[in-house]
């Protein structure tokens, strides 16, 4: 499972360092380059937001059933 949180973090790390690259339209207003910034941050929100949900939501948190058989003693 280790690969699955490095892979996440490459995938953030990532997604930053594209970010912090934004491309500036000098021939477009600022509103313009703001509307950019603002759906980049919407993306990260809306990443984080699934993470979120789908840890906190009880519908993903699966348990598992307990299973006893006569005479035998799970430790």
């Amino acid at each position: 499972m280790d690969w699955v949180g490095e892979y996440h973090d490459r995938l953030v790390e990532d997604f930053l360092a594209e970010v912090k690259n934004l491309p500036h339209f000098p021939q477009e207003d600022d509103a313009v380059n703001a509307h950019v910034r603002e759906y980049a941050n919407c993306l990260a929100s809306w990443v984080r937001g699934c993470d979120c949900w789908g840890f906190e939501v009880s519908l993903f948190q699966f348990t598992f059933p307990t299973y006893t058989f006569p005479g035998v003693q799970l430790s």
